[in-house]
């Protein structure tokens, strides 16, 4: 009679089993089957987004209702899933982030958001802060650098955060405002098409890219109702320096009404405070001008909500 040979079993490696035990890493398998893995960023929607949220949560990481709109939310889960993943954090999925899905390898321990209970404020530093800016930049909130350090322009896109959200605008990291980065919030285009837009009522310059918002500045605008004029523009003449007004010096302006332009300047407070033109800092106004967002023709939409 012949006898039939047992299946090998394969064994983990001794060494790999140890690493694995040692850092306690959670194994938890992805779909059985292959499904379409389309790149997906804000605005994307269709049944991907759905496999994609049902994943997430699946694996721990809130993105809101499970519909098939790819929103703030979600983006706001995907950065902190690819954090905990240790791969490129930019809030889009592509297929290195969607094999970290499919992988379903999530190391331990609690959401490596900074800890909502705790405050982050000017002055300081540390990996709490590089978390922080990391999420912030990803969500479309400008600053120069990922750092650790928790300085002016930091502290601009704190605030940005804050008035989109509908919050206290102090500039200082504690709960109420991490519940905001953590649900994704961030202001929603008024106009599609590639553009400028300047929100009146929460004090914010976005930039618009098909539709979506791409960059948010944080800006201060006319103290006086009206002085900033609603309505839709272009930018008509920009001078690559400083322009020294009679109401005040501004810097690299972008002029898209009669006197009135986006320009840079020394002091940007959390409230209406210019002469009607649209405050932004300095570095906020060099980012502006490298990044090439707002050439002169740019259409420029001005709105009070």
């Amino acid at each position: 009679m012949m006898r039939t040979r047992p299946l090998p079993v394969r064994l983990v490696p001794v060494a790999a089993l140890a690493l694995i035990l040692m850092l306690g890493v959670t194994i938890r398998p992805g779909p059985a089957s292959a499904q379409e893995r389309p790149l997906l960023r804000l605005g994307s929607s269709g049944d991907a987004v759905a496999t994609l949220e049902t994943r997430l949560v699946d694996l721990g990481f809130d993105p809101g209702p499970v519909d098939t709109s790819f929103d703030g939310a979600t983006r706001a889960a995907v950065i902190r899933f690819q954090r905990t993943a240790d791969i490129l954090v930019d809030g889009i999925v592509g297929p290195q982030t969607w094999g970290s899905l499919d992988a379903g390898v999530v190391a331990p321990g609690p959401d490596p958001a900074p800890d909502p209970g705790g405050l982050l404020r000017r002055g300081d530093s540390g990996p709490a802060v590089v978390v922080l800016q990391e999420e912030l930049t990803a969500l479309g909130y400008w600053m120069p650098a990922v750092d650790g350090i928790f300085g002016a322009e930091t502290r601009h896109a704190v605030v940005a955060l804050q008035k989109a959200a509908g919050l206290a605008r102090d500039g200082i990291y504690g709960p109420e405002t991490a519940a905001a980065l953590r649900a994704g919030s961030r202001p929603v285009a008024q106009q599609a098409g590639d553009h400028v837009e300047v929100d009146l009522t929460n004090q914010l310059l976005l930039v618009v890219k098909n539709g979506q918002v791409d960059t948010i500045y944080d800006t201060a605008t006319g103290r006086v109702l009206g002085t900033t004029p609603s309505g839709t523009y272009a930018v008509t003449r920009q001078i690559d320096g400083f322009r020294y007004a009679p109401l005040g010096t501004l810097y690299r302006p972008k002029y898209f009404y009669r006197g009135v332009a986006v320009h840079g300047y020394p002091s940007v407070p959390s409230r209406p405070a210019s002469h009607g033109c649209v405050r932004v800092t300095y570095a906020a106004m060099d980012h502006i001008w490298s990044s090439g967002v707002a050439p002169v023709g740019a259409p420029v939409v001005v709105y009070r909500q």
